[in-house]
């Protein structure tokens, strides 16, 4: 049963009982069988867009891409499993084998890499580039994320920037303020870093595990390590500031 105008498909079981579309291209088997509220959208790929609901002038391809997704206009999901059930993630790109899966409310948002965003929730206006870049990433919004495993299972932290393998991952506010302005770049950079804004940790494990050191620079292999409540601190160099107090 067919309720759209001007279809476009091809493939077995492709817009099978496609609803309440107009303008839709469905490619590969089961390609936005069952979906509905998508004008404009282009399924490419098996299963693409499978139930895709209310996600208009969107383009999915690749295996499952876009599959369950739900609500996410002018958004790009090309990939198997990219994207497969995300929600509400409007004006997004989403690249890569199972980016994007789960991802939900990330508009504006650039996500590349095999699992880059996989869950992320809450992080508008950011860049997740990288093989599980950003995964889990929660409430972290003008964000550019690179590297592998670079801020997955961050939360709460905005206007920062995560560069390296697991820079930033873990990071996270404090007592519910937001963690803000900071750089981690290196290796480890920044891992299970708290509450500390306007700070920069460049450098092999710089920063690492740091809490509640705002306006500071950390600059060296391990410099600033657990350092704790050392505001407005100045770490530059091979272990400085590490464990540092008060």
């Amino acid at each position: 049963g067919l309720s759209s105008r001007y279809l476009t498909a091809a493939g077995n079981g492709a817009a099978y009982s496609i609803a309440d579309q107009e303008m839709v291209v469905a490619i590969g088997t089961n390609a936005g069988a069952h979906s509905s509220g998508c004008n404009n959208a282009v399924f490419v790929g098996g299963n693409a867009g499978y139930t895709a609901k209310e996600s208009e002038e969107s383009t999915m391809v690749g295996n499952k891409a876009g599959h369950a997704v739900t609500g996410c206009d002018y958004s790009t999901m090309i990939g198997s499993w990219a994207g497969l059930e995300a929600l509400y993630c409007n004006n997004t790109n989403i690249i890569g084998r199972q980016a994007g899966n789960g991802a939900t409310e990330n508009n504006y948002t650039n996500i590349i890499g095999y699992k880059a965003g996989y869950d992320s929730i809450g992080c508008d206006y950011a860049n997740m580039i990288g093989y599980a870049a950003g995964t889990g990433m929660a409430d972290c919004n003008y964000v550019d994320v690179m590297g592998y495993q670079a801020g997955s299972q961050a939360s709460g932290v905005s206007y920062s920037i995560f560069l390296g393998y697991q820079a930033g991952q873990g990071a996270k506010s404090f007592d519910g303020i937001n963690h803000s302005y900071a750089n981690m770049i290196g290796y480890q950079a920044g891992v299970g870093t708290t509450g500390t804004n306007h700070t920069n940790m460049i450098g092999y494990w710089a920063g690492y595990q740091s809490m509640s050191c705002d306006q500071s620079e950390m600059m060296g292999s391990n410099a600033g390590r657990y350092a704790l409540d050392c505001d407005g601190s100045q770490m530059i160099g091979a272990y400085a500031g590490n464990q540092a107090s008060g």
